[in-house]
């Protein structure tokens, strides 16, 4: 068997570059930190950064069971420059950097080591970079590492997921278990952004590149928020989630002037598209059960009693929307589509990446895209009083695409284009307002056994009236000609020839 660099071995085994790149990046400075206080040698140095590119490498032959094949690869595949016992001390590395380390430590790779607690040592380096990368989309960095007394504190700064922290700290029980020493985490406080994407894009990224760190952002918050909407004790998960879902679904349609159709199964879509409408009832309901939380309880005494029965009638029906929702999210049937949601964004659009001869820059493709998507605004029919329900939610449903779109495109284009995506925002959230309230004002007038008192109904529509004038207002902003021609002019100049620089396959 040919011999191979683990580079090579990384790019033939379709695994995530970008993610394997960054994390032995981080291994790196983790080593550096810890050396001296470990006693590792420089030949360390270089199997834990073996190791960080190929923690993963088994993942596009067994996601399931991607760590069992990934050692099976390093076991087979001759390393150059490693010797025997160096690749068995790699492979040990690799199998213990899941959470559960436990079952390994009885594994034959582990046992038949000169030093096993050395291989735990360096795989507990491994389990804290892999954690903080666990968005996978390469925004945390390592600012500085203090160690004081028995404590090592870890100085971090993530661009864009709070998460990396969380799961870089579930992942340092076996570092607890091989150092003599307490490990914490401390983040450096970002700064403020209106841009929602703002530390993911780059303006040197292809099309393809931002594609998949895009899903992958709105994959991440949707698994993140599965627990939370299963137990339904907050509605803000299932917002979030479903929002995710829904920006997941824009984005196949916001690229897919790129994507091939090998390359864009309609099994995610539809997945998506079905996940999305069967949590619509369940997520709509939490924005009326919030609603009437939040409503002034009647002023007359007489109206109490139908007050709680009307609220204790309303809560029933979402607490079985919940077990319904929940039921959903746990099938078997979503969590095989995850799987291969997972396995497209880790693997296929990865392989494509690296496949692409002539790649087209984000900048402008993005200013393309909007350009052309924006012409949707000059057909918008005005708002007023004598809009309809469903007019206004048709209209809604335009200006939220808008939105996503103009988020997807606004870290790498002109800076007007953040006071357009706040624009679209405004508007969008004032026609939810609105449609809300329209929502609100059908599910009353159905309600026969437990009817709620006049006065909720009156509440709801003062505030539609109110919700009425304000996406009026934001319409009028979003639609002002001048401000449209200044957007035009915008994507015009970032039309013109960009620099990209090449894709180099042969090195990292």
């Amino acid at each position: 068997m040919k011999t191979a660099t683990p580079e090579q071995l990384l790019r033939k085994n379709r695994a995530e570059h970008e993610h394997a790149r960054h994390v032995a990046h981080l291994c790196d400075t983790l080593f550096d930190a810890f050396a001296e206080y470990a006693h590792f040698t420089p030949g360390d140095k270089k199997i834990l950064h073996a190791a960080g590119l190929l923690h993963d490498v088994g993942y596009a032959s067994n996601p399931a069971k991607h760590v069992e094949a990934s050692v099976r690869i390093l076991q087979q595949t001759p390393l150059r420059g490693f010797t025997k016992n160096q690749r068995e001390i790699l492979a040990a590395v690799v199998y213990l950097h899941r959470r559960n380390y436990k079952p390994i430590l009885k594994r034959n790779e582990l046992t038949r080591l000169t030093n096993p607690i050395h291989a735990m040592q360096l795989a507990a380096l491994l389990c804290i970079a892999d954690g903080l990368d666990h968005s996978h989309v390469q925004d945390c960095t390592i600012q500085r590492i203090t160690h004081r007394k028995n404590t090592f504190t870890i100085w971090i700064h993530s661009a864009w997921y709070p998460g990396n922290a969380t799961w870089a700290l579930a992942k340092t029980a076996l570092f607890s278990a091989v150092f003599d020493a307490e490990l914490q985490f401390r983040e450096k406080k970002r700064a403020p952004s209106s841009m929602r994407y703002h530390g993911l894009l780059q303006p040197d990224d292809t099309a393809l590149e931002s594609f998949r760190t895009l899903l992958y952002s709105q994959y991440r918050i949707y698994i993140d928020n599965l627990e939370g909407a299963c137990e339904g004790a907050d509605s803000r998960y299932l917002h979030d989630l479903r929002v995710a879902l829904r920006r997941a679904r824009m984005l196949f349609t916001w690229f897919k002037p790129i994507l091939r159709e090998e390359s864009l199964p309609q099994t995610h879509r539809l997945f998506l598209t079905t996940l999305i409408r069967d949590l619509g009832h369940a997520r709509d309901f939490q924005v009326w059960i919030d609603f009437i939380r939040s409503a002034p309880r009647p002023i007359k005494p007489s109206d109490q009693k139908k007050w709680r029965a009307f609220c204790e009638a309303e809560s029933k029906k979402n607490r079985l929307l919940i077990r319904e929702s929940g039921k959903l999210l746990k099938a078997p049937a979503t969590t095989r589509n995850n799987r291969s949601l997972a396995h497209y964004l880790r693997s296929t659009l990865p392989a494509l990446t690296q496949a692409q001869t002539d790649p087209e820059g984000v900048i402008p493709f993005s200013a393309r895209q909007l350009k052309r998507r924006l012409k949707q605004l000059t057909r918008l029919p005005a708002l007023s009083t004598s809009t309809t329900p469903a007019q206004a939610h048709e209209i809604r449903k335009t200006i939220r695409k808008l939105r996503y779109y103009a988020e997807f495109a606004e870290p790498i284009l002109p800076p007007v284009i953040a006071e357009l995506t706040r624009r679209l925002k405004k508007a969008a959230d004032a026609l939810g307002d609105l449609h809300d309230m329209d929502v609100h004002i059908a599910r009353i007038k159905r309600l026969k056994k437990t009817p709620p008192p006049a006065a909720l109904l009156q509440t709801i529509q003062a505030n539609r009236e109110k919700h009425q004038k304000d996406a009026q207002t934001a319409c009028r902003r979003l639609l002002d000609p001048d401000f449209q021609r200044t957007i035009q002019a915008a994507l015009r100049r970032a039309l013109r020839p960009h620099r990209m620089r090449p894709i180099n396959k042969t090195t990292a």
